[in-house]
This record gives structure tokens, sequence and C-alpha cells, in this order.
């Protein structure tokens, strides 16, 4: 009887201890565990960024349709080249303007110089011929642009201030912002084409006098130790090339 008792108390002993069952471990998770689990089910009750995108794109599609979403996306190559030409057409007209302005100038003391006898007048064509050739290497078209505008006061030729043709970069974008904005694709393609053109057209018209000046430089500077009559010949001629020909006309 004593042993029964003793075996009894035993197993009720046994019977208070913790337990390790597999079912106890799952129902009584270790610490902060369960913290775990919310955050983690939590976090996939979330949208993650990629459905957002999804959702985007998909609203873009049905709106505007595949390709002129495609054109959003990825932006109009029409309105880039558009924008494009206007800053080289800015730069390029100023430049011109610059040139066709300095050589006007110098034109009235061309014209008068025919008057005066040669000694005189070699000396009138040389300070022409010399005024010339520094205005050009002072003015040189590739260190006044930046990102196809010009940095140059277009009456003065000289440089302005950062902050000056800072904002006038400035102005001149949004003007040509302003304009994209209210012309049609199909006008933004006839635009293009028309600015092609004109911009052909300047570009050779500037490096056709640029040609000019150097080649008359050129030639004043191999006639320099030649005689007299030489010197005035070619310098009456170069300049004739310049005043008389097609370009200021």
């Amino acid at each position: 009887m004593s042993q029964m008792s003793n075996a009894v108390c035993v197993n009720r002993r046994q019977s208070v201890l913790p337990t390790t069952s597999p079912m106890s471990t799952e129902l009584a998770p270790r610490n902060g565990s369960f913290e775990r689990t919310l955050h983690t089910a939590n976090r996939f009750r979330k949208p993650s960024p990629s459905v957002g995108n999804f959702r985007r794109v998909s609203n873009l599609l049905k709106a505007q349709g595949p390709t002129e979403a495609l054109k959003s996306a990825l932006g109009n190559p029409n309105r880039t080249r558009f924008m494009q030409l206007c800053s080289e057409y800015e730069s390029l007209a100023a430049e011109w303007r610059r040139i066709y302005q300095f050589l006007q100038k110098l034109m009235q003391e061309y014209i008068e110089s025919k008057s005066l006898d040669p000694v005189r007048r070699y000396r009138k064509l040389q300070s022409i011929t010399k005024r010339i050739v520094f205005h050009l290497r002072l003015t040189n078209p590739s260190l006044l642009l930046t990102n196809g505008y010009s940095l140059v006061d277009d009456e003065t030729g000289s440089f302005g201030s950062i902050l000056q043709s800072s904002v006038k970069l400035k102005e001149m974008r949004m003007r040509h912002e302003t304009i994209c904005d209210r012309l049609s694709s199909e006008e933004l393609v006839v635009e293009i084409r028309k600015l092609e053109r004109i911009n052909s057209e300047l570009e050779e018209k500037i490096q056709t006098v640029v040609e000019a000046i150097d080649n008359m430089d050129d030639e004043y500077q191999c006639t320099k130790n030649n005689a007299f009559i030489k010197r005035y010949l070619v310098l009456k001629c170069n300049l004739k090339v310049i005043f008389e020909g097609d370009f200021l006309h």
C-alpha cells in the first residue's frame, strides 16, 4: 500500500511539470515570435510598389492606348528634336547677326577707301583686315556656345555675366517649351523640317564667311615680305570677296 501511494505521489509530481510536447510548443511560442508573426502578416496585406506601378501602367494604357503610352513613358522624340533645333537656331542666328552687323560697319570704310591713293588705301585695307581677323578670333563660335545657346551678348559681342546668361538661357528654353506645347504632332514635324533647313542655311553662310576670312588672313601673312604692289592687290581682292560678294546681300 505504501509503495502504491509513493507511486501516485511521484506521478502527481510529474504531472504538474511543464510539458514539452509538440502541441504545447506551438501554442506557447517563444518571446517575440508572436510580434514577428503579426508584422509578417501585416506586410503581406499592404500592396507592394510593383503592384502600384502595374496599376499606373494599366490605367495609362487604357486612357491613351499603347502607342501614346509608350511615347509618354519614353518621351516624345519629336519634342526633343524640336528643342534641340531651337537652341541651335538661337546660337546660329545670334552668331550670324554679330558677323553681319560687324561687317556692315566696316563696309562704309571699305567704300570710302576707294577714293584714296594706293598707299593710303593699302593702310586702310590693312587696318580693316586686322580688325576683321581679330573680331573672328575673339568671337570663336567654339568658345561661345554652351548647350546650344550663346553666352555672348547679341549687340556688343562680349561675354555677359553668368547670372544674365543663365537667365537668358532659361527664358529661351521656356519660350521654346511654350511653342512646343501649342503644336500638334503633325505641326511639330513640319516645324522640325523647317528648322533643319534654316539652320543648315545659316551654318553654311557662317562657315563660308569664316573660311573667307581665314583665307584672307593666311594670304596676308604669306605676303608680308613681298613687294608692296602684291600685298596691296592681295588685300584688295580678299576684301572685295567679303564686302562685294554674296555674304552681305
